[in-house]
């Protein structure tokens, strides 16, 4: 059994909720948000810039979060 994925996502996934429960984004979007989420995540760590630009890595999210 696979537990490595989601219980990582597991913090994500109480963000994501928490935005849906206060109506700042749609149910029907919370797991395509966290897939981008993710992608994000992978493709700062894979081209080594996880660390860099905090500005944009929040600005990132915050676009996520958004409707």
């Amino acid at each position: 059994e696979n537990r490595f994925l989601p219980e990582r996502l597991e913090p994500i996934r109480i963000v994501f909720a928490r935005a849906v429960a206060r109506g700042e984004i749609a149910a029907s979007e919370a797991e395509d948000r966290i897939a981008l989420w993710v992608g994000f995540n992978w493709y700062r760590m894979l081209t080594e810039r996880i660390g860099d630009d905090a500005a944009t890595i929040r600005r990132v999210m915050v676009m996520l979060a958004k409707r």
